[in-house]
């Protein structure tokens, strides 16, 4: 018989079923919209499961996640696959994200700029993060309600292509970088943020890079083209087991691009898993940095 768990999808109770058998195979799988790596880490610990099952869950986890962060949204168009470069270091699929072009227009990049220059230009650029992650960079959060009007209208129009309207968010994350700024690898501590970092890339064009953490992943990265007006999706496994870095360097598979300017990242994340822990997550503390 298959085993049921609950999980919550659009505010009712729901469950998925995991067969058992010998070969360790799914079932069925009811709470698409949530299924992810917590999940399967709760399974782990409710009942006692084969390692072929742990391992067919943990694949089926895998697939449904690459599904949910790289699906075809009607109102940011189809994500481009050209963005993304290949798995440098070992023989590794990539993991789940996406990268949209152009998800606002030049007037709407101006006038969010406008607005965010408008509590940005307050404060100086720091030379270093506390834990030595950013470099060149001022930043603050400040909820969408804080913006004007139309802006709130073009920042929720992008926010709910991407999140379920039940996504408990975060105030937006608005990071500055200086020309020469950067930031080094790491993983956003998910004690502050839960499944998802979405960002968005205002006037500048840059270079981000995933690395695949854990032991026997060593030298395992990817590259990342983000063009200015674009928007990044990173989820599941990218977002957790995989350090992000904003390249200091300005060239794309052997393109040398432009030379780099003033950054403005708008980023998105939603609120942490209740009882989230690095341990769980990723084998090892993460850093606390949260620069994308």
């Amino acid at each position: 018989m298959p085993q049921k768990f609950p999980c919550r999808v659009g505010g009712r109770e729901s469950h998925f079923a995991v067969t058992c058998t010998s070969w360790g195979t799914i079932h069925q799988c009811r709470c698409r919209a949530r299924l992810s790596l917590a999940i399967f880490h709760a399974l782990t610990r409710v009942v006692l499961l084969s390692p072929r099952t742990l391992f067919a869950i943990r694949r089926a986890v895998s697939r449904h996640q690459r599904a949910l962060c790289t699906r075809t949204s009607s109102r940011l168009g189809i994500a481009d696959a050209t963005l993304i470069g290949s798995v440098r270091g070992g023989v590794h699929a990539p993991p789940p994200l996406a990268i949209y072009r152009d998800v606002v227009t030049e007037a709407e990049e101006a006038r969010l700029v406008r607005e965010a220059d408008r509590w940005l230009s307050k404060q100086r650029y720091q030379d270093g993060h506390f834990d030595n992650v950013i470099v060149g960079y001022r930043e603050l959060q400040k909820p969408i309600r804080s913006f004007s009007s139309a802006s709130q209208a073009i920042l929720e129009r992008v926010s709910s292509a991407v999140f379920a309207e039940e996504t408990n968010l975060l105030p937006l994350h608005l990071l500055d970088l200086r020309a020469d700024g950067y930031i080094s690898r790491h993983v956003d501590h998910i004690e502050y943020s839960g499944r998802y970092i979405v960002g968005m890339s205002l006037l500048s064009e840059s270079i981000m890079t995933l690395h695949r953490e854990g032991v026997g992943h060593e030298g395992v990265w990817l590259p990342m083209r983000l063009p200015r007006r674009s928007l990044y999706v990173l989820c599941g496994e990218a977002r957790y087991e995989w350090a992000h870095a904003l390249s200091r360097e300005s060239e794309w598979e052997g393109e040398q691009l432009p030379a780099k300017g003033r950054r403005l990242a708008l980023i998105w994340r939603d609120a942490p898993e209740a009882g989230a822990s690095a341990s769980v997550m990723t084998g090892q503390r993460p850093s606390r940095a949260e620069g994308s």
